[in-house]
């Protein structure tokens, strides 16, 4: 009675229509939907996952998500573009699809985190859930290479050591069960370097003598902190030969964007029966593993490497924030790694094969995975104002001499090198450098006293650019720039394509100072 004949019939000859939205396949987002589902699989079951009608709000931010996809994507056929040819190809002209050229597909994976919550707001797992729904940033383990060396300063700074504490002995052997072992270095030959100009020029033979006066064992300790897992007890860790997976790593680095608190990780923010009832809520899950002035200096040190380190590219493909961040690549040039931040979001990448091989000859994170970092945090963070990194109580900024990390001597001001290109440049060696308060130099740089010593500077330490702009304020540390991110890596920039003439490599100055040479290109404006 509530439809007259002429109603019923025309609604009883309509064809029938499901609108599925449950089962629909939406072209974003599968992999994220997929982790939910493992999620909710496991806490609730599969009846009442699949026949309770559950109401599941999630942390995915569509927007990144899809943009996560779509840099991806474009990234991947931009690499298997230069594998066919040899050469690095115009990233504007590799639009066209182009299928792999083994019977093994390259792969890349990338999480973005919220800083201040953990939330993941876009993960991408792979190229084609439909291939595989393998998911690379939750189930894959791989090596991170020099990725990892953060994460070994940062408990020497909570052990006492500051950013101009002078690393010594790095011409000395290290003792291991195998025999005596000095790790390949091909970024500075000298027997001391402070912590700063360490991580930044990435020094090998530093950072495994570093983990040598923190202790191994406490290095694990620390690391298993930090939520990057169970590490092997050998010299080696402090190279990345241990094994962790993209959102392990996202997720430590966001310890620093944080000010030293580790927030875990979540994609599901509530779910609800029915009837709106809440049968599970997200819970803070907030613990303290460094300090904020770690956590500051750390940062502080890793900054320059976005600027004007290897990944400079970040800056030349347009992104402007505020940031840190390290490469990392791997033996034979297996993974290529980027993890970095802003103070509100955190984004890893990691490009390779499911079973490692060379993804290309000379293939440096700097070239495959700082790219794609780029391009997606500049369209994931296109609102997000240009924030400084605050900086906590407790710090004090002194002037020190960036050989010695001391107080400068009359001679810091005013030292001779040695160009690449033969000639002769006076340069300052003083730079601002910030210390927790009560922890500054009282000693005065023993290497410039004076004037009869800048020859013998010159000639041990190597030629010198011009100096760096400061990272984030006029008072900061002008930081000496990372040019390499393991024992092969070295600036993107000095790898020339075929049709160039050979560059010169850059000297040691260069990569203290961030300047460039003048064989050397310089990023667009």
């Amino acid at each position: 009675g509530i439809l007259d004949e002429p109603a019923w019939k025309e609604a009883s000859a309509e064809k029938v229509t499901l609108a599925d939205a449950l089962r629909k396949e939406e072209p974003y987002g599968q992999y994220f939907k997929e982790q939910v589902r493992l999620e909710l699989l496991e806490r609730f079951g599969h009846d009442r996952l699949y026949e309770g009608g559950l109401r599941v709000y999630t942390t995915i931010n569509l927007d990144m998500q899809k943009a996560a996809e779509s840099e991806v994507e474009k990234s991947l056929k931009v690499i298997e573009a230069r594998r066919r040819s040899g050469r690095k190809p115009d990233v504007r002209k590799a639009s066209a699809p182009s299928p792999p050229i083994d019977d093994e597909v390259l792969q890349a994976s990338l999480v973005a985190l919220d800083v201040d919550t953990g939330a993941v707001r876009a993960l991408v797992g792979g190229r084609d859930f439909g291939a595989t729904k393998f998911n690379r940033v939750v189930q894959a383990r791989r090596q991170p290479g020099s990725a990892f060396k953060p994460f070994i300063y940062a408990a020497a700074l909570d052990a006492g050591y500051t950013p101009a504490s002078l690393i010594e002995r790095l011409d000395e052997p290290i003792e291991t069960l195998q025999g005596d072992w000095v790790p390949e270095d091909g970024h500075s030959t000298e027997p001391a370097l402070t912590m700063r100009t360490a991580l930044k020029i990435s020094s090998n033979r530093a950072a495994v003598r570093m983990l040598e006066e923190v202790g191994i064992q406490n290095a694990v300790t620390y690391a298993e902190r930090m939520g990057v897992g169970l590490m092997p007890s050998v010299p080696s860790l402090a190279l990345g030969s241990g094994e962790v997976t993209l959102q392990t790593m996202t997720a430590a680095y966001g310890i620093f964007a944080s000010g030293g608190v580790r927030r875990e990780p979540f994609l599901i923010r509530r779910v609800e029966d029915p009837d709106g009832t809440v049968l599970y809520q997200a819970a803070t899950n907030e613990v303290r593993v460094i300090s904020p002035q770690s956590a500051f200096l750390m940062t502080s040190m890793l900054s320059d490497v976005i600027n004007n380190g290897t990944a400079w590219k970040a800056r030349q493909l347009g992104f402007k924030l505020p940031a840190a961040g390290k490469t990392g690549t791997t033996n034979d040039y297996h993974d290529a790694w980027f993890v970095g931040y802003t103070p509100t979001l955190v984004t890893g990448v990691w490009v390779g094969f499911d079973q490692p091989q060379t993804i290309l000859p000379g293939g440096y994170a700097a070239d495959l995975a700082v790219p794609l970092w780029a391009t997606f945090m500049r369209s994931a963070t296109h609102r997000d104002k240009p924030e400084a990194f605050p900086v906590p109580t407790g710090l004090t900024t002194v002037q020190v001499c960036r050989l010695s990390g001391k107080r400068p001597a009359d001679g810091c001001g005013h030292v001779l090198v040695e160009n690449d290109d033969g000639s002769s440049d006076v340069r300052s060696v003083i730079y601002n450098e910030y210390f927790v308060r009560g922890t500054e130099p009282k000693d005065t740089c023993p290497f410039h006293v004076g004037r009869s010593i800048f020859g013998r500077v010159a000639g041990w330490m190597g030629s010198a650019p011009t100096v760096a702009a400061s990272s984030s304020s006029a008072d900061s540390p002008t930081a000496p720039v990372d040019t390499v991110s393991d024992e092969n890596e070295r600036e993107p920039d000095a790898q020339a394509e075929k049709a160039e003439p050979e560059k010169k490599k850059r000297g040691f100055w260069g990569r203290v100072f961030g300047g460039r040479d003048k064989n050397e290109r310089k990023p667009p404006k």
